[in-house]
C-alpha cells in the first residue's frame, strides 16, 4: 500500500509540476505531503508545512490538485489540507480526513 501511495503521489506532482505554474509547484505543491487518499469516499488529505501553504492548498489549488489525483486513481477526489504538526517537543497528533469530514459536517449543522 505504501509503494502504491508514493506512485500515486509521484505521478501527481508530475502532472501538476507540468500543468501549473512553476511558481505555484515551488513555492507550495513540493512541500505537500499525501497523508491520505480515499477515492472511495472521494476525499485525499494533504499535510503542509505552513498555515499559508495550506490555504492556498485549501483554496485556489484544490481543484487541480483533485484533477490531478483523479486522473490516477480514476475518481472524483475533493482536497483537504492540514498543517502538519511540529516535531520534538512540538509534536503533536494529525487529524484524519474522516475527523476533519465529520468535524465540517458538524460545523453545517450548527
Amino acid at each position: 500500500a505504501g509503494g502504491a501511495a508514493f506512485l500515486t503521489r509521484f505521478a501527481a506532482l508530475v502532472h501538476l509540476r507540468i500543468s501549473l505554474p512553476a511558481d505555484d509547484y515551488t513555492r507550495v505543491l513540493r512541500y505537500s505531503v499525501l497523508l491520505e487518499l480515499d477515492p472511495i469516499s472521494g476525499w485525499a488529505l494533504l499535510g503542509l508545512p505552513t498555515d499559508f501553504m495550506r490555504e492556498q492548498v485549501a483554496g485556489r489549488l484544490a481543484g487541480p490538485i483533485g484533477v490531478a489525483l483523479g486522473q490516477i486513481c480514476g475518481a472524483g477526489i475533493n482536497i483537504t489540507a492540514i498543517v502538519l504538526p511540529g516535531q520534538g517537543g512540538l509534536a503533536g497528533n494529525s487529524p484524519t480526513c474522516a475527523c476533519l469530514l465529520a468535524q465540517r459536517a458538524e460545523g453545517a449543522r450548527a
